[in-house]
């Protein structure tokens, strides 16, 4: 991992406190941005680690705090569309989850 970094995206209101965006009214959903070496991580095992620590089972996704906020995978390139589309899918092959996953794939 080179650097991490922790905010908002997309959503309607510039510069939204975390208050606001708990309000569930200015369109944002709380990210990690997550910089890594591909040479010493595999973005299949950043994948892993999300899957692992989510329930994408609807179209928001408690936070720790017990506020509502919206799930969604952010992706730079097509590549990193198309694994993020297929672990998805493959999880739902498989049915890892008793509930279909809701969970939006967005270009950054």
């Amino acid at each position: 991992m080179i650097s991490t970094r922790v905010g908002y995206t997309g959503g309607n209101t510039e510069s939204p406190t975390y208050k606001d965006v708990c309000t569930d009214r200015t369109g944002h959903a709380e990210a990690v941005e997550v910089e890594f070496d591909p040479a010493k991580v595999r973005y299949e095992d950043l994948l892993k680690v999300f899957w692992e620590t989510t329930t994408p089972l609807s179209s928001t996704a408690r936070a720790r705090t017990g506020h509502a906020v919206p799930l969604a995978i952010f992706f730079h390139t097509s590549e990193q569309q198309d694994r993020r589309a297929g672990v998805k899918e493959s999880l739902e092959k498989a049915r890892r989850y008793s509930k279909a996953i809701v969970l939006q794939i967005v270009r950054q």
